[in-house]
Parts: C-alpha cells; sequence; structure tokens
C-alpha cells in the first residue's frame, strides 16, 4: 500500500471510497461479509433448524438456571467494577477480582442453604453445576443474537435476491481491483 500510494495515490485512494462504499452498504442493511457467502442450501438450513432447537430446548433452559443463580453476583460485579474503576483497564481488572469474590461467595452461600435444606450429594450436584451452567449462560447470550442475526438475514435475502446478488457482484469486483493493485505493487517494487 505504501508503494502504491507514492506510484498511483488516485488509485489507492479511489479503491480505499469504494471499499468504505461497500462497507457503509453492507453496514446499513446489516450483512457481514460471511453472510454472501453462505449457501442456503436446504442441508445448511435443516442444520441451522436443528441446532437452533437444540439450543432453545437443551441449552437455554439450563444456561436459564446459570443465569437466575448468578444474576446477583454479575449485577454487583458490573456495577461495583464500574464505580471502582477510571479507565477500561482498571474495570477489567476490577471485573475479575471482584467478580471472584462475588461469584465464589455467593455460590458457596447458596450450595450450603441448599445442603441445609436437602442433603450432601444435591448440594454438590447443585455446586458442580452452577460454573458450567453459568458459562452456558454467557454462551447463549451471544448464540442469541447469532441466531436472530442469521435468521434476519436469511430472510432478508430470500425476499430481497437482488441485493445478495448485487453486494456479491460489488465484492467481487472489490477483490478484483484489489488483485490488481497487488500486482501494481509487485511490478512497482520490482522496478525499484
Amino acid at each position: 500500500q505504501q508503494q502504491l500510494r507514492m506510484t498511483d495515490p488516485a488509485r489507492v485512494e479511489r479503491m480505499r471510497d469504494q471499499l468504505d462504499r461497500f462497507d457503509r452498504i453492507c453496514r446499513r442493511v446489516g450483512i457481514a461479509d460471511y453472510h454472501l457467502t453462505v449457501s442456503y442450501t436446504p442441508r445448511i438450513v435443516s442444520r441451522f433448524i436443528a441446532r437452533s432447537l437444540v439450543m432453545l430446548f437443551l441449552a437455554l433452559p439450563l444456561g436459564l438456571w446459570g443465569a437466575i443463580n448468578s444474576l446477583l453476583p454479575f449485577v454487583l460485579t458490573k456495577h461495583l467494577a464500574v464505580a471502582l474503576s477510571n479507565d477500561r483497564y482498571q474495570y477489567d481488572t476490577a471485573k475479575i477480582c471482584l467478580g471472584m469474590g462475588f461469584f465464589s461467595g455467593f455460590w458457596a452461600v447458596q450450595s450450603y442453604l441448599v445442603y441445609r435444606w436437602t442433603d450432601l450429594n444435591t448440594a454438590l450436584i447443585y455446586a458442580a453445576a452452577l460454573l458450567p451452567a453459568t458459562m452456558l449462560a454467557l454462551y447463549m447470550r451471544r448464540e442469541r443474537e447469532r441466531i436472530l442475526d442469521n435468521i434476519r438475514v436469511f430472510w432478508l435475502f430470500s425476499r430481497e435476491n437482488e441485493l445478495r446478488e448485487f453486494l456479491k457482484e460489488k465484492r467481487r469486483e472489490l477483490e478484483k481491483e484489489i488483485r490488481h493493485l497487488v500486482f501494481a505493487a509487485i511490478e512497482s517494487e520490482h522496478a525499484a
């Protein structure tokens, strides 16, 4: 890019403008680059539906259980870390330290209460399930966004097939121009 900026700055600037325009269009309609490469075959759609149903009926209930059992330490950790920190690095450190203390403490108390109301085996199973269920809750938060985003893009492309083809063609043109720029940079480097 530096080599081309010296030999053909206008071409590099045009390319940057084209990339920015393409990026703005994709962001405006909510499409990531990988969406353009997905082929919505019956097999892919079936796998997506099956995976989403497993997430909905198996992972979601376990994740909700983890979220409910960890809600109070999560909220306390989040708010106190903000209150105690001056910048991003202090926030991250405060969040880790507070989280370790709050989650450990709350989970210990909860496990003890389960032990008092039931028996030792139930309390041990409960305690052993807290961390994986909480991790699953965090994973499900991201997974929910991904599933909803993929459904939205699928419906957008099924209604607006021309949009997908337009964006794919624009991306091909950009890739072709980038290849030309790379070859021009290599040639100008060899000439120098």
